[in-house]
Order: structure tokens, then sequence, then C-alpha cells
């Protein structure tokens, strides 16, 4: 698994799906976000059953395709964490 995204679309994306992800339910799945990596862009999806939210974001260059589910809150420090000039890997 390999991609680079830039951090401000990588936050983006996250603001937007990060409003509806709920963090006290009682699937602990819901308080993830699920990543969808295409060769070109990332989809980021959030739901919390009732509506869901979905962004595309561009990659930089190429990537496999896969697709992974991240605790969005914990991505979401480890992306604010990073370098203004970084891209993510």
């Amino acid at each position: 698994m390999k991609f680079t995204i830039a951090k401000e679309q990588l936050l983006t994306g996250l603001q937007a799906v990060q409003n509806i992800v709920g963090s006290r339910s009682t699937l602990p799945i819901l308080s993830n976000v699920l990543l969808t990596v295409a060769p070109d862009a990332m989809t980021l999806t959030g739901t919390d059953l009732d509506a869901w939210v979905e962004r595309r974001v561009a990659l930089d260059g190429t990537a496999q395709a896969m697709a992974l589910t991240v605790e969005a809150d914990v991505l979401n420090r480890i992306a604010k964490k990073l370098p203004t000039e970084a891209r993510a890997r």
C-alpha cells in the first residue's frame, strides 16, 4: 500500500466526513472513515447509518487500488501534525 496525497487535501476531505462520523456509537465501526483508493484519487466515506458523506480527493501520481477503514479522530490528529508542505505516504 503506497500513495501520496497533499496534507491540505487530506484534511479537507477528513473535515467533511468527520462531522457525520459518530464518536459515541454502539457500533465502533461507525467512528471510522472508509478510505477507498483508486489509481488517481481517494474517496473518504463516513456514515451514522442514517446519512452518509463522501468526498473524493486527488492523489499525487498513481496508486494501487485498495480500501480500508481508519478511526476518523486518529487519522485527523495524525494529518494535523504533518508539516505544512508534507505529503502523506
